[in-house]
């Protein structure tokens, strides 16, 4: 598994090696990928309006604006 050998690569060459497959397989296999999972940290102003969320519980920031 790609994973069991980057996690033991135990030179640059072999590290190279199993980056470069999970690369490979990240790019051809797979399609939404979470780089980050974060339990919804932020900070909120009442002059911002329009903030939605996703049915995936991200934000959603195309009706936002802030007012004045």
């Amino acid at each position: 598994m790609a994973a069991d050998e980057m996690w033991t690569a135990t030179d640059s060459s072999a590290a190279k090696t199993a980056y470069g497959k999970m690369n490979d397989l990240l790019l051809t296999q797979q399609f939404v990928t979470d780089l980050v999972v974060s339990a919804h940290t932020y900070a909120i102003s009442t002059k911002l309006q329009g903030l939605e969320w996703t049915m995936l519980d991200y934000l959603d920031l195309d009706g936002a604006s802030l007012t004045d």
